[in-house]
């Protein structure tokens, strides 16, 4: 579990309320747990990435990158076929938004709150990237106010091209209600995430999560997961007509043995005989 900005600054205190990163990894890495004490910019400058988290879910390249507020989220970091991965990470604390906010005199319309946005680089924000590099030049004493001046000028920027209802996302809490949790299981029911990560995605202990979803669904997790997988799979079969060894690794299971034998489990059937 990485807590971030803190854990990849290295010390360097104190924190500030706008803080850049250029972070670098030779190894790639799967669903990493993140609590995101800062909203934050993600420049993908080299490799992929894929990330979980509420209801969402996306898969980017180095042609992308995220606005993500504050909370978890599972992230996987994929490399070049140099071994390499690459981003440039901006934090930014939500009293910086409002002063933003409060200096420009903006009125900021209610959106469906989203808990990350996807956006394409063009021409303006690769500089934009670049210029953020060469921040090591700057003085110290100075630091603090050019990374307000280079937030408030990217904000700007992103305003004139998408308004500012988008800013609404990275003022609020993005977990903690019960709407928010059925989202989180409903939209995740079909991915490959375990109890575990579904519980941190949800900013709640495993306890709580299963003692939360049983008084939501009246059964366990993983009975519900698994008949939600296997009504998937009796629509791959009728409707689609796959064949079974070709959707048992999709739906999460093991083996197609044991594929085979928890549908007949719930339909009384095998797979074979269910199809039309």
């Amino acid at each position: 579990m990485y807590r971030l900005p803190s854990d990849l600054l290295k010390n360097e205190l104190p924190e500030q309320g706008v803080v850049v990163i250029d972070y670098h990894t030779e190894q790639s890495s799967v669903k990493n747990k993140i609590i995101l004490n800062k909203n934050a910019f993600s420049f993908l400058i080299e490799g992929n990435k894929e990330i979980y988290y509420g209801k969402q879910h996306d898969q980017l390249t180095d042609n992308q990158f995220l606005i993500l507020s504050e909370g978890n989220c599972l992230m996987t970091e994929t490399m070049t076929v140099q071994n390499s991965y690459r981003s440039l990470l901006l934090f930014f604390d939500v009293h910086v938004l409002e002063k933003f906010i409060r200096l420009n005199r903006l009125v900021i319309s209610k959106s469906g709150p989203a808990p990350y946005l996807v956006l394409e680089y063009d021409e303006y924000l690769r500089s934009f990237v670049k210029s953020l590099l060469s921040n090591r030049t700057i003085s110290s004493a100075f630091l603090p106010n050019f990374l307000e001046t280079k937030l408030f000028e990217l904000l700007y920027y992103l305003i004139s091209k998408l308004g500012t209802s988008f800013l609404y996302s990275f003022m609020l809490p993005h977990s903690g209600n019960q709407h928010q949790f059925r989202e989180i299981i409903e939209n995740n029911s079909l991915k490959k995430l375990s109890v575990e990560e579904l519980a941190f995605l949800s900013n709640m202990s495993l306890s709580t999560f299963k003692r939360q979803f049983k008084e939501a669904y009246h059964t366990s997790p993983a009975k519900w997961f698994l008949k939600q997988r296997l009504q998937f799979a009796a629509v791959l079969l009728s409707q689609k007509n796959k064949r079974p060894i070709e959707i048992y690794e999709e739906l999460g299971f093991e083996s197609l043995s044991s594929f085979i034998h928890s549908f007949k489990t719930e339909y009384g059937t095998t797979p074979r005989q269910f199809q039309p």
